[in-house]
Order: C-alpha cells, then structure tokens, then sequence
C-alpha cells in the first residue's frame, strides 16, 4: 500500500468517526482548496518548504478545523477550477538572484482521487537537487 494510500484511508477513518489524528509531518500538508489567488499564499509556501528539504505530498480538499476545542478534518473536495493553480507550480519560484526557475521535474505526479465519495488533489514534490537549492517564493 502507498503512502498516499495510507494517508487518505487514515483521514477518510477520522472523517467519518468524527475523531481527529495528526497526520500532517514534514513531508505531509493537509490544506482545503482555496477559492481565491491570494489564499493559496499558504499552499506556495509550503510546496516551497518540499521543494528546499526532503520533498513531500500535498493532499487538497481537506480542511482542519478547531470548533471549541475539538480539532476534525472536513472533507471540502477537489474545485476543478484550481487545476490551472496546480499546473502553476512548477515555474511560480525563483533561485537567489531572482531569476525565475523551471521545476517541472520537481512535480512528478499530481492526481486527483476519491475520498469518501469525493474529490481530493495529490500533488508531490520532489526535493531540490543540491547543485539546484535553493527555490524562493516571493
């Protein structure tokens, strides 16, 4: 089974049971999609910190909420209009000079699966060659 497998069994179990279990490391971000271009800041910045350390994966459709106390994950699903922003990832960072770079090797293999009848985006990130770090946003 592959660690994306695993991943999106153990959120669809905290889902439905309503519990919650940390499954975000660092090499795991958990975000919802954003519905708008300045909210995907956060997403850039950490596709940014893969890029710079070990790579990771991102899952989008998820959103970790606090209600009183009491953290869940809600699945909001994959907005197919935000496939154009996945697409974007790969020429959005620049070297130390400002000169923007081309990481289309850097982004492998993003797909969009089912989670509990829904839609999610997997997107993951290879780390950085060392002849190639560092990548900055903005």
């Amino acid at each position: 089974m592959s660690i994306v497998d695993q991943i999106l069994g153990e959120l669809g179990r905290s889902i439905q049971q309503g519990h919650f279990r940390e499954l975000e490391t660092e090499r795991v971000e958990i975000k919802p999609v954003p519905s708008e271009g300045k909210d995907w800041k956060e997403i850039h910045r950490s596709v940014n910190a893969f890029l710079n350390t070990r790579g990771g994966i991102m899952i989008l459709g998820v959103k970790e909420v606090n209600l009183e106390g009491v953290r869940r994950y809600i699945l909001s699903g994959w907005n197919e209009d935000a496939e154009p922003k996945l697409k974007d990832f790969a020429g959005m960072f620049k070297d130390r000079k400002g000169v923007r770079l081309d990481l289309a090797e850097s982004f492998p293999s993003m797909e969009i699966r089912t989670l509990l009848g829904q839609r999610v985006a997997v997107v993951h990130v290879d780390e950085l060659p060392a002849d190639r770090k560092y990548a900055f946003y903005n």
